[in-house]
């Protein structure tokens, strides 16, 4: 049985090698395993700031939006007529022009009257 004792020693050396080697490169995938858990969650994390960040600035971009719209309405209000009211305006205008042309008139033929008589 001695004689192969070497040979029994050798496979059991083997074995116990290749099991602890089992061992290292199962701890070490249950570390890497670990690692990478661990950095999917911080990433998560990241990626679920980034679009909280975005998703803020885009409600501040519409309401931004929103805010001038308002302002260049009021703004349009306040600084334009409405047709209807345009339309009275300017026939006030034209009537009150139409008032005036006529009082001219009347004044020029009662000029011109004055201008016949004295000399005719």
């Amino acid at each position: 049985m001695w004689e192969y004792a070497s040979t029994i020693v050798t496979i059991a050396s083997f074995i116990l090698t290749a099991g602890g080697m089992l061992v290292a490169v199962t701890w070490r995938l249950s570390q890497t395993e670990i690692a990478l858990r661990e950095a999917i969650n911080t990433s998560r994390g990241d990626i679920e700031d980034k679009q909280d960040r975005m998703a803020r600035e885009f409600g501040e971009t519409v309401t931004a939006i929103r805010q001038k719209v308002h302002e260049i309405e009021t703004w349009a209000r306040d600084e334009f007529v409405r047709k209807g009211s345009f339309d009275n305006a300017m026939g006030r205008v034209e009537k009150m022009l139409g008032d005036q042309f006529d009082r001219i008139e009347i004044r020029m033929d009662r000029m011109e009257k004055k201008i016949d008589d004295k000399m005719g």
